[in-house]
């Protein structure tokens, strides 16, 4: 009959769409289990291992987060003010606190650990997880694991070689840094907001490690 055209046209549409959207799922589960699309989506590794929850409701990440730093800064015996942690490791002084950044799209909290000591004659650069519109920068021939894994940025190419042996290229890849700024005397380390003391603790542990191989080099 003519009625039962329709009926099997739209049938079959509906068995598309839903092959269709069953795909993208297995598709999106097999692409978020690969750490090389992990990379390049530009996903904090550490995040990961910390056990920081991937949802919160409105407010409940911000209280979280605080309680986190407040836990943090008793632990070390750190100055916790203004929502904001301090503390000296040997010559360098260290602040960690939070950036929030708000768009469109909605609210992003990053964590920012600024590391400021004289020894420090660093040129400017910036070296950040790649991510899906990164662009080329500057690569290592003999460590393309470390340029796959990270984008690096600055005006004085050559001394950013000398600066980036590849001791301190192993030290940023096994700390999992996220990013790391240099304006010569200061290094700011970013990462994605982290709501667990166990956060906290890897995040500025490991940024530290890449300060001390950073301040090894040439």
């Amino acid at each position: 009959m003519n009625w039962l055209a329709p009926l099997a046209c739209f049938g079959a549409a509906i068995i598309v769409i839903g092959g269709a959207g069953a795909a993208g799922v297995w598709l999106t589960i097999r692409l978020s289990r690969s750490e090389r699309f992990r990379r390049l989506a530009g996903g904090s590794e550490r995040m990961r291992e910390t056990r920081d929850r991937n949802f919160f409701w409105t407010g409940e990440a911000a209280i979280a987060r605080v309680n986190a730093a407040r836990e943090f800064a008793a632990k070390r015996g750190h100055r916790y003010r203004d929502d904001a942690i301090e503390w000296s490791d040997g010559d360098c002084t260290c602040t960690l606190y939070t950036e929030t950044i708000e768009d469109s799209e909605g609210t992003t909290t990053h964590m920012k650990l600024r590391v400021a000591t004289p020894e420090l004659r660093l040129p400017p650069f910036s070296i950040a997880i790649r991510s899906l519109f990164s662009g080329t920068g500057i690569t290592f021939a003999d460590d393309p694991d470390f340029s796959e894994r990270y984008c690096v940025e600055s005006s004085d190419e050559a001394r950013v070689r000398t600066v980036l042996t590849r001791d301190a290229r192993r030290t940023i890849v096994s700390s999992k840094a996220w990013r790391v700024d240099s304006d010569a005397k200061t290094l700011l380390f970013t990462d994605l907001e982290h709501t667990t003391t166990i956060g906290f603790e890897r995040f500025v542990d490991d940024s530290m490690l890449v300060v001390r191989s950073l301040r090894k080099s040439p």
